[in-house]
C-alpha cells in the first residue's frame, strides 16, 4: 500500500470542522520552534479556529529566531533563575557554570533530576501558567517537553505528543547524554498521553513497539510543506557566492554534525562533474565554532564549496533554495530515527517545496520512495557524481516529477486533517 493510501483509507477530511474553539498550548523545551516545518504548519492551521499559545524556554527562544507571527504567540519562560541586577546576574551565571561542570564530573553519582535542574525550574513556572487557564489540549514536542508537561500538569487534560526523534532503548547515541535515563522518563510520561503524532507509518509502527503504545492512538503527520503556488527560481545563493549561471549547484541545508555526513559529501566532490559546486547552509551559527566544522573546512580546501550560516525564515529559505539545482540529504545509519527518515526530514520537505530533485542516502525505504516517484537518486557517496550527471541531463523530467510529488504527496493540509480526525475519534469514544 502506498504512503498516501495508508493515510487516507479510513478518514474523512471534513472532520476538522469539529476542531474549533479549543484552547491549545504547545510546549517546547530546548526544541527549536522556527525551523521545524511540521510544528510551524500545525500551529498555523490550528490557530485559524482555536486559541493557540506556545510555551518555550527563554534560552531557546532567544537563540533561535522565528517568524513574527510565531513569536507573537510565544510565552517565553526562564529555564533557570537569574536576578535582575546585572552584577548579580553575572555572578549567578558563573555559579551555574561551575555547578554544571561539577555535575558533569560527578557523572553517575548525581541523579538525572539534579543534572536537569533547569528543566524542572522551567516546569515549575509552566505549572503556574497552566493553573491560570484551562487548556483543552497540551502538545509537548519531543521527550524533554513531554517530561515537562507531565510534571507541570495537575489537572487531567488532552495531551497530544509530537514525536520527532524516535527515541529507543539503545544506550549509545550521539544525540543524547544519559539516554537510557531519559528514555525511562519519556516512557513513564507517555502513560499520560492520549495521542501521538509521528511522521510516517513505519515510524508509527516502531514507536508502538518500543513504547508498548496503542497503534490506534498514533497519527501520521509527515514533515511536508503547506500547499503553495510554485515560485520563479531565485538567484540568492548564486548571487551571494558569485556562482555562474552555467554551473550546477548542489545544496545541503541542515546541521553541521557527524551524523549528517557533511565531510563525506564534501570528499565525494572529486567524482562530481567539473561544473558542479556545493553550497552548505546551516541555520545554527554556533556550529561554526565546533571541531567538526573545522574538519569540514579542511576537507573543503581546494574544492568548490561555499558555506552559509545566516538564519532564514522558512519562506526566505524556500526562495533561496530555488537558486540551486539539486538538494542533498545524507544520514549516518545510527538507528531507525535516521534510517526511516523519508517523511521525517525537514531537508526533504524543503527541497521538494523548492522544486529541487534530491540525492540521498540509499536507505531501503528512502531509496524506494525517491525512485518510485522519480524525484532523484538514493546512492552511496561514490555515486553522487554520476547521480548529478543523470539528473542534470534529464532535469526537465526530474523537475516535473518533483512538482507532481509536491502537489500530491507533499501537501501538509490533507495529512493534518486526517491526523486530527484520528485524535478526535479517540476523544469521542
Amino acid at each position: 500500500m502506498g504512503f498516501a493510501a495508508h493515510l487516507f483509507q479510513k478518514r474523512s477530511l471534513s472532520v476538522l470542522a469539529r476542531m474549533k474553539n479549543k484552547k491549545i498550548a504547545f510546549i517546547l523545551y530546548n526544541y527549536p520552534l522556527g525551523v521545524s516545518m511540521m510544528i510551524i504548519n500545525t500551529i498555523a492551521l490550528l490557530k485559524r479556529d482555536n486559541e493557540v499559545v506556545v510555551f518555550i524556554n527563554d534560552n531557546q527562544h532567544k537563540s533561535n529566531p522565528c517568524e513574527q507571527w510565531l513569536a507573537d504567540m510565544c510565552i517565553s519562560l526562564p529555564d533557570r533563575f537569574l536576578p535582575k541586577n546585572k552584577v548579580w546576574c553575572v555572578v549567578v551565571k558563573i555559579g551555574y557554570f561551575l555547578w554544571y561542570a561539577l555535575l558533569s564530573l560527578l557523572g553517575n553519582f548525581v541523579s538525572w533530576e539534579k543534572k536537569n535542574s533547569r528543566l524542572f525550574y522551567f516546569a515549575d513556572l509552566l505549572k503556574k501558567e497552566l493553573s491560570k487557564k484551562a487548556y483543552d489540549i497540551l502538545i509537548p514536542v519531543e521527550s524533554l517537553s513531554l517530561i515537562v508537561a507531565n510534571y507541570a500538569c495537575d489537572v487531567p487534560t488532552g495531551m497530544v505528543y509530537f514525536d520527532m526523534e524516535l527515541l529507543d532503548w539503545g544506550s549509545v547515541n550521539p544525540l543524547y547524554r544519559d539516554k537510557v535515563e531519559l528514555k525511562k522518563r519519556q516512557y513513564t510520561a507517555l502513560q499520560q498521553v492520549d495521542h501521538v503524532m509521528i511522521t510516517s507509518p513505519e515510524r508509527a509502527k516502531i514507536f508502538a513497539e518500543i513504547n508498548k503504545f496503542d497503534p490506534q492512538c498514533i497519527s501520521v503527520l509527515p514533515v511536508v510543506p503547506l500547499r503553495k503556488n510554485c515560485e520563479n527560481k531565485s538567484i540568492y545563493f548564486r548571487e551571494k557566492f558569485s556562482i555562474a549561471e552555467e554551473q550546477l549547484v548542489a545544496i545541503y541545508v541542515g546541521s553541521f554534525k557527524p551524523w549528517s555526513q557533511c565531510i563525506e559529501i564534501i570528499k565525494s566532490m572529486d567524482r562530481w562533474p567539473d561544473n558542479a559546486v556545493l553550497v552548505m547552509h546551516t541555520w545554527n551559527r554556533q556550529e561554526l565554532k565546533s571541531r567538526y566544522f573545522d574538519k569540514m573546512q579542511e576537507a573543503a580546501c581546494g574544492r568548490p564549496v561555499f558555506f552559509s550560516s545566516e538564519y532564514l525564515l522558512l519562506p526566505e529559505l524556500n526562495s533561496a533554495l530555488t537558486s540551486a539545482d539539486v538538494g542533498l540529504l545524507f544520514y549516518e545509519s545510527i538507528d531507525a530515527n535516521f534510517s526511516e527518515i523519508c517523511f521525517s526530514s525537514n531537508k526533504m520537505g524543503e527541497y521538494v517545496a523548492a522544486g529541487l530533485p534530491v540525492i540521498a542516502s540509499p536507505f531501503p525505504s528512502l531509496k524506494s520512495f525517491i525512485e518510485k516517484q522519480g524525484i532523484g537518486k538514493a546512492v552511496p557517496f561514490d555515486d553522487i557524481g554520476d547521480a548529478l550527471r543523470t539528473i542534470h541531463k534529464n532535469k526537465n523530467i526530474y523537475q516535473q516529477n518533483v512538482m507532481k510529488c509536491a502537489a500530491t504527496l507533499f501537501s501538509f493540509e490533507e495529512y493534518f486533517s486526517v491526523a486530527w480526525a484520528c485524535y478526535d475519534d479517540y476523544k469521542r469514544k
